[in-house]
């Protein structure tokens, strides 16, 4: 789930590690999470 539209760089500042390691993630993420066509919205805007 995406929480924040925060920059790589940012939440790398936040946790004190490098910008590689969090663009790593991301990565890795983004080869697990589900194709944006196959996911159903709930609800739109709000928390």
């Amino acid at each position: 789930m995406i929480r924040s539209g925060r920059a790589a760089s940012e939440v790398a500042r936040a946790h004190g590690v490098s910008w590689w390691l969090v663009q790593a993630a991301l990565s890795a993420a983004g080869v697990v999470l589900p194709d944006v066509d196959d996911v159903r919205v709930r609800r739109l805007g709000g928390r």
